[in-house]
């Protein structure tokens, strides 16, 4: 994959997790039904947030590393 289409899908990636978040999906997940005695709710927070920190680990690792651009002067100044 090109540079360009890697952080398009990250970006996409960071706009998935805001909106996964937002009260209005979290409402669809309240009702009273429990595993192992954990609120739905509550496992779909930490499912989210889990897939968010493994897919942010996978963009750091696959995003390349961006070198300060340098001036160029017209002067050999140091």
């Amino acid at each position: 994959m090109t540079r360009r289409k890697i952080i398009a899908a990250a970006l996409v990636f960071a706009i998935f997790g805001v909106l996964a978040v937002f009260p209005p999906l979290v409402v669809l997940f309240r009702y009273d039904f429990r595993v192992f005695g954990v609120p739905v709710e509550n496992l779909y927070i930490f499912a989210l947030w889990t897939l968010l920190v493994i897919g942010a680990r996978l963009f750091s690792q696959i995003l390349p590393h961006d070198e300060p651009t340098r001036v160029k002067r017209g002067d050999d100044a140091p």
